[in-house]
């Protein structure tokens, strides 16, 4: 980085070659990984990037709310990845940014942007279990 005006972004995750065993098995599935893993890193890339923007923004709830509707380029970009690369629709359909109080879209956004895991809560008795 060249002076203060240099930002330099990413996601600190584990790094495993792509024909790795761990990219077949449920664990990895349960943590809300795609079976390519290199999607996976364009996606915490566009993650990592649409943090940045949300934080920097100057009202998040504004963000917040195009986020979740598509009205602006980036969101739509990233809503069109997440669609195209996992083979089912996740975008404005999924929620209403409009009829949200602002609290909830917030949480919302940001485990959208933050997460790549499924709560424990939401595993069935066969996830437990790490490699079948």
């Amino acid at each position: 980085m060249k002076d203060s005006l240099d930002w330099l972004l990413g996601d600190l995750g584990n790094l495993r070659h792509v024909g790795h065993q761990w990219h077949t098995t449920r664990s990895w599935l349960r943590q809300n990984q795609w079976a390519d893993c290199r999607l996976n890193d364009i996606r915490r890339a566009l993650k990592s990037y649409l943090w940045f923007l949300r934080t920097a923004s100057a009202d998040t709830s504004t963000f917040d709310r195009a986020f979740w509707s598509r009205s602006e380029g980036w969101a739509e970009r990233y809503w069109d990845f997440v669609n195209s690369a996992s083979g089912f629709s996740a975008g404005p359909n999924q929620k209403s940014a409009f009829g949200s109080d602002h609290v909830s879209l917030a949480a919302d956004t940001a485990r959208e942007l933050v997460c790549t895991g499924v709560p424990r809560r939401l595993w069935s008795w066969r996830d437990y279990l790490l490699w079948y």
